[in-house]
């Protein structure tokens, strides 16, 4: 009955399970806990049960996927802003978690730096991109890369994971996601369209900033921003971006999360203008026209209150003021049975807190800003 195989699995610790499988009464036992288990099969009844002691396959230490993943722009040297981000879950305490690709032709994918994570942790690590110099971007192809997943784990170094991405190359005239470090030190994603190569370096450093509504990602919202001259076939292509006299950059940036481009999404709106002018090597602050739809809109009146001067204008369409007043999505005191109790300083003292993501109260911060 191979009592010889069962009795290796013996010095394994862990109670025996058992589950019969289909086919000529086949039962596999499996110790729970345990690193070994007995495979069983059961034939004739004068045969008996025949059994051998298997290894299991051990748990996956991590697994991985793609997070923030940038661009590369035809005429670059590498993805756009040079940073992009995977998401790692460790199934166990993981030390000096770094992610690294195979050996590539085009792109090249180092740890940005190495960090540590506790079990049952979920973390976006970071990864640092470049192109390979005798590489060069053509527009519409996908440079697919493998990437290892290493952490020091039993004190040595050893992979625990892998994934799939691919980085796409995106025509200079047409939208592309630029990787960039927020203000949290996670890496985000933003939608930028360059102005026309005809416009000179010398240029001032413009920025349309649009914010979107809910549910619409970054390079959708920077391709609703398109056009092409009055009476033109459909033969004729679309121009995407600002309006090219304005010679400006678009940049549509996108966090997720229930952020309406207040507190955590206003940062990052302004962290994606910062790593723009970082990459374009600019040290003067940009002239910025504020533009948003619907939870963008309400982000916009905001972020340009904040501007100040620096707002050169400001477009809201179908935007709403303050959440608190947008049907019932976020009615307050509702559903509280208590609140005919709470005297009237405590609820004005409650209010106040929400008074900053008012954009009627901020009204008349923008009296000053030309708006449509």
């Amino acid at each position: 009955t191979g009592s010889s195989d069962v009795g290796a699995c013996r010095g394994d610790r862990g109670s025996l399970s058992s589950r019969r499988r289909g086919g000529e009464g086949s039962v596999a036992r499996r110790r729970r806990g345990g690193r070994t288990g007995v495979s069983c099969r059961r034939g004739a009844a004068a045969a008996g049960e025949t059994c051998r002691c298997v290894s299991l396959r051990a748990p996956a230490q991590a697994t991985a996927r793609p997070l923030a993943w940038p661009d590369w722009v035809e005429g670059d040297k590498g993805p756009f802003g040079g940073l992009a981000s995977v998401e790692v879950w460790a199934a166990t305490r993981l030390r000096a978690v770094g992610v690294a690709a195979e050996d590539t032709e085009d792109v090249v994918a180092e740890a940005y730096e190495r960090e540590d994570l506790a079990a049952s942790t979920l973390a976006g690590v970071r990864v640092s991109l470049s192109g390979n110099p005798t590489s060069r971007c053509v527009p519409g192809k996908h440079y697919a890369l493998r990437l290892i997943v290493s952490a020091i784990t039993d004190g040595a170094m050893a992979v625990v994971s892998s994934t799939d991405a691919a980085v796409e190359c995106r025509a200079r005239g047409a939208s592309a996601l630029m990787g960039f470090l927020d203000a949290d030190g996670s890496v985000q994603t933003a939608a930028v369209v360059r102005p026309p190569h005809w416009c000179g370096a010398d240029e001032p450093f413009r920025v349309l900033l649009a914010l979107h509504g809910t549910g619409v990602s970054a390079r959708d919202s920077a391709d609703a921003f398109k056009m092409k001259g009055k009476g033109s076939g459909d033969d004729v292509p679309y121009a995407f971006g600002a309006p090219p006299q304005a010679c400006a950059y678009l940049v549509a940036p996108s966090r997720h999360g229930a952020h309406n481009w207040e507190g955590v999404g206003m940062r990052h709106a302004l962290r994606a203008v910062d790593a723009l002018a970082a990459w374009r090597g600019v040290s003067q602050k940009p002239a910025i026209l504020v533009a948003g739809h619907s939870m963008g809109g309400h982000g916009a009146g905001l972020l340009a209150a904040a501007l100040g001067p620096a707002a050169v204008g400001l477009s809201v369409n179908a935007g709403w003021l303050r959440k608190e007043t947008y049907g019932d999505s976020n009615a307050r005191y509702l559903h509280d049975q208590g609140s005919h109790r709470v005297e009237p300083a405590l609820r004005a003292v409650l209010d106040s807190t929400l008074s900053a993501h008012e954009v009627d109260t901020l009204a008349p911060d923008l009296c000053a800003t030309p708006s449509l």
